[in-house]
């Protein structure tokens, strides 16, 4: 028999969630099976499996599945750290770092980073945790880099992500595309994705598999065949700024998958530039009330790769910060 005491970060999820975390191994028929049976009880008593659980709630699991605890993989630090404070971490992911795995890529990612960085420094111990464990709420492209906002306890990474899904957080990109844009544009438009090619395609119309998308353009700079923009992005799908952008007709420069050959050669020979440039550089929290109300009309900017601050002082004689 398996018993747990219910911790902070575990509290207000339901039994069958909580279980599904921890018991890895079993399926959802496993769960609700051993639910019915009574085989689970809360407080020495049978629980549905809509039951909220409770901080000190004592859980009894009688199970042949071993629940095992994701070990702490030792991770070499890539990303600088723009904020913390007990709730709430804030990395400025390098381009090239993937933020969680793939089948591409599995070891050494943004998370396992994180992860291994707060266990170093005292913030996170999985001794003292049953399922949670420090998550991102935004993530980015494998070549995108910039800020990625991590929850550090279960009450942030639920208030993080009402915040996301509210857009009571703003997620700023710097791009430089091709061509000349001329004024703030509103751009709704719904993608479909190609999971095997790795690849959206945009359209104006919606099908049975699109998605509906949101971005808003800035003009900062324009020079030489090429604008500076600031993108607001209002939904965040995959690929959606790099394939919106080539849909209008200004691909950003060195985007391999959606942008322009020539374009791209040039960067690439001129500066060395081998990546789309494309960072998401800035996040602002709007008005929050109740839990993390402190972030409040906050701020966060992150710090450009030297590449990209050559290549924008070389066009546009423009310094980001």
């Amino acid at each position: 028999m398996l018993k747990l005491t219910i911790g902070e970060n575990e509290a207000e999820q339901r039994l069958d969630r909580f279980l599904r975390k921890y018991m890895k191994d079993a399926s959802l028929t496993d769960i609700y099976s051993m639910i019915r049976k009574k085989h689970v009880r809360v407080n020495g008593k049978r629980a549905k499996e809509n039951y909220r659980l409770k901080s000190g709630d004592a859980l009894e699991i009688d199970a042949a599945i071993n629940a095992v605890k994701s070990c702490i993989k030792p991770a070499k630090r890539e990303f600088g750290i723009i904020y913390e404070d007990d709730n709430v971490l804030i990395v400025d992911k390098p381009m090239g770092l993937i933020v969680h795995p793939d089948l591409s890529h599995s070891k050494n990612t943004l998370v396992d980073q994180v992860v291994y960085y707060l266990y170093q420094n005292g913030s996170y111990n999985p001794e003292n945790e049953t399922t949670f464990k420090p998550s991102s709420v935004n993530r980015l492209d494998l070549n995108t880099g910039g800020l990625v906002l991590f929850a550090k306890n279960y009450m942030s990474l639920r208030k993080l992500s009402s915040i996301v899904r509210s857009r009571a957080l703003s997620k700023y990109y710097i791009c430089v595309v091709k061509g000349r844009v001329e004024c703030e544009r509103d751009i709704r438009a719904y993608l479909t994705k190609d999971d095997k090619l790795n690849k959206v395609a945009i359209s104006y119309e919606p099908n049975t598999e699109s998605r509906a998308i949101h971005t808003k353009i800035r003009p900062l700079s324009y020079n030489e065949g090429f604008t500076l923009l600031e993108i607001d992005l209002i939904t965040g799908r995959s690929h959606q700024i790099r394939a919106q952008l080539s849909k209008i007709g200004n691909p950003i420069i060195g985007d391999m998958k959606y942008g322009d050959r020539e374009v791209n050669f040039y960067f690439k020979e001129e500066y060395g530039l081998k990546t789309q440039l494309l960072y998401a550089y800035k996040l602002k929290f709007k008005e929050i009330s109740g839990d993390l109300d402190y972030l409040s009309g906050r701020m966060f900017t992150s710090n450009l790769p030297s590449l990209y601050k050559n290549i924008l002082d070389a066009l546009f004689q423009y310094n980001i910060r």
